[in-house]
């Protein structure tokens, strides 16, 4: 899954929001879960994810992803309470992510920033 970019944030008060794509093939009739882990950058759970500048600090910038497009149910890796699930047709089924960094974190270094997080599919 990549999310190309939030793009710049100009305004550091409103939601920045953007969306990437997971692509899963599972065996035709196979139930599947897909889990989203915590990232690298610290946060510590799937609802306190964080980005760290790319070069140059270890700032960081809160973040979520979520399995709607409304942004309010937390994409997580707990099988049958934050995952997204589905049954394989034996193609690949596409799953979209919506992230969002909230508004109100205070001005940041300009820059990059980034997070990398494991996708856990189980069948």
């Amino acid at each position: 899954m990549l999310f190309r970019s939030f793009g710049v944030v100009a305004n550091v008060n409103v939601n920045r929001n953007g969306a990437g794509a997971i692509t899963v093939n599972c065996t035709n009739g196979v139930a599947y879960a897909v889990g989203l882990g915590v990232g690298v950058h610290g946060g510590g759970t799937v609802t306190s994810r964080r980005m760290q500048k790319i070069v140059g600090g270890a700032q960081t910038i809160d973040y979520g992803i979520f399995s709607n497009n409304g942004r309010n149910v937390n994409w997580g890796q707990t099988i049958g309470t934050d995952t997204v699930g589905g049954t394989g047709t034996g193609a690949a089924q596409t799953l979209t992510a919506f992230g969002r960094i909230p508004g109100g974190q205070g001005v940041k270094p300009i820059g990059g920033y980034s997070d990398t997080v494991q996708v856990i599919v189980t069948y």
